[in-house]
């Protein structure tokens, strides 16, 4: 069984599902959260897919953005959804620091 979650974010560029379980309503407000933030800092054209699934006692999570410019990913797994949430959103935060940081570096050495 995948449920999803796509219709409750404001925009169609994100598409949020879960396999095998439905988190409560605190991770749902989480990931909600964690999402709109995200698309904010974002790339302009990027679709942002999460899916979350259940084995046993442990859930695995993976987080894509896909956009012109830049992709990126993370995956993880852990026994605490509210832990696999936010550690899948904090580094792929990070990535996106990264890239905004070094983006124009390139540009700025060919126009040297």
């Amino acid at each position: 069984m995948t449920l999803s979650f796509s219709d409750t974010f404001p925009s169609n560029n994100v598409k949020v599902s879960f396999e095998e379980f439905e988190p409560n309503h605190s991770n749902q407000r989480k990931l909600r959260d964690y999402l709109i933030e995200l698309e904010e800092s974002s790339p302009s054209d990027a679709s942002i897919t999460a899916h979350f699934s259940k084995e046993d006692h442990n859930y695995t999570g993976s987080l894509k953005i896909l956009s012109q410019k830049k992709d990126f990913s993370e995956e993880n797994s852990s026994e605490d959804l509210s832990q696999l949430i936010d550690g899948l959103f904090i580094k792929i935060k990070e990535k996106i620091q990264k890239w905004k940081k070094n983006r124009f570096k390139n540009i700025s050495d060919e126009l040297a």
